[in-house]
């Protein structure tokens, strides 16, 4: 695997800059700088806040999690699966969703 290969799937996992950069030292042995990984991620067009997920596809997601086990969880595990997902969105935005997908399903 090649460096772009591997920053974006430790980026797709949810690693920090830092974590990645660790991870990049210790187990492949390549070291570069945090300003290279900035760039190398924007070339990537790896961004943690641009270019959000279409809401449509989150309210999706959202009614999907909620008819499984994800109901019995708060929206904070909700975000973290999100992103384990590959979909790109905030805690705020999917804070408002679990109460309305709740009573649409137990309606």
């Amino acid at each position: 695997m090649d460096v772009e290969d591997l920053v974006k799937s430790y980026f797709r996992l949810g690693f920090s800059n830092k974590e990645i950069l660790c991870l990049l030292a210790h187990q492949h042995g390549l070291i570069i700088s945090k300003r290279a990984l900035q760039r190398l991620c924007r070339k990537l067009n790896l961004f943690r806040r641009k270019n959000q997920t279409d809401i449509e596809e989150i309210a999706s997601f959202v009614q999907s999690e909620m008819a499984t086990s994800g109901r019995l969880h708060g929206y904070r595990w909700l975000h973290l699966r999100a992103i384990r997902r590959g979909y790109v969105v905030s805690q705020e935005t999917l804070a408002a969703f679990p109460l309305s997908a709740r009573t649409v399903l137990f309606a």
